[in-house]
């Protein structure tokens, strides 16, 4: 009997104290061991990172040097231009909407205007040999250019020179039976030509006829009596 008052005494003490702890004795579980406060579970959701935003730029990247430039300097200048000009002077140079382009200055042609009009070239006979003779426009030993042109078209085209030098000229046609002159006049090799030729007029009243894809040599020199030998010079092609 005092046994089982003991237990009881036990039981309700338990109770009591489970009650002072703060604790429901009611719900917890027979023989549960009492914990301390549930902690709140969090459902975390993370967002990946998403990739870098993409990016349109309006601003065209430039270009190298000598990109949008018309005319290239002497000596032949590597860089190509957006119009029909180009210098030489040894060396090669190119323009790609007027196809010009200066080859070595051994060669004969020695530079291609190529077929498109206007077209402008901007060259200089120095470090270039000495190919052509004639009596008629005076030409000995002086150096000289070269120049092709094929006619895009049927019609009268008109060559105009330009040179500081004014006993420099061109010729574009032989003196008798006015014929345009072509890389038949070329010589060979170490060699010079005599051409029967005479200057081209700058007067739009005395063209070239040609026929569409006729190809021509334009010749340039300077004249025997010139104190200066070698000169820089501008040749424009027009389409009358």
């Amino acid at each position: 009997m005092k046994v089982e008052q003991l237990f009881i005494l036990l039981a309700l003490g338990g109770a009591e104290l489970a009650t002072a702890c703060g604790d429901d004795a009611q719900t917890a579980p027979p023989g549960a061991t009492q914990g301390g406060a549930a902690g709140q579970s969090t459902s975390a959701t993370t967002n990946g990172s998403g990739g870098a935003p993409s990016t349109t730029s309006t601003t065209a990247q430039s270009g190298g040097a000598g990109g949008s430039t018309t005319t290239l300097g002497g000596g032949g200048a590597g860089g190509s231009g957006g119009g029909a000009q180009a210098g030489h002077g040894g060396g090669g140079g190119s323009a790609v909407d007027g196809g010009v382009e200066a080859s070595s200055p051994t060669s004969c042609p020695h530079a291609d205007l190529g077929r498109t009009v206007p077209a402008t070239y901007m060259g200089s006979t120095e470090g270039l040999p000495n190919l052509v003779t004639s009596a008629r426009l005076e030409w000995t030993d002086a150096p000289d250019d070269s120049l092709a042109f094929e006619a895009p078209s049927d019609g009268d085209y008109v060559f105009t020179f330009e040179s500081a030098n004014a006993n420099m000229g061109a010729s574009a046609q032989d003196y008798s039976s006015h014929k345009p002159w072509t890389s038949a006049s070329c010589p060979a090799a170490g060699a010079t030509n005599e051409i029967d030729g005479v200057y081209t007029s700058n007067n739009p009243m005395y063209p070239v006829p040609l026929k569409a894809g006729q190809k021509i040599v334009v010749w340039v020199s300077v004249a025997s009596f010139s104190t200066t030998k070698t000169s820089p010079y501008k040749l424009t092609v027009t389409k009358k």
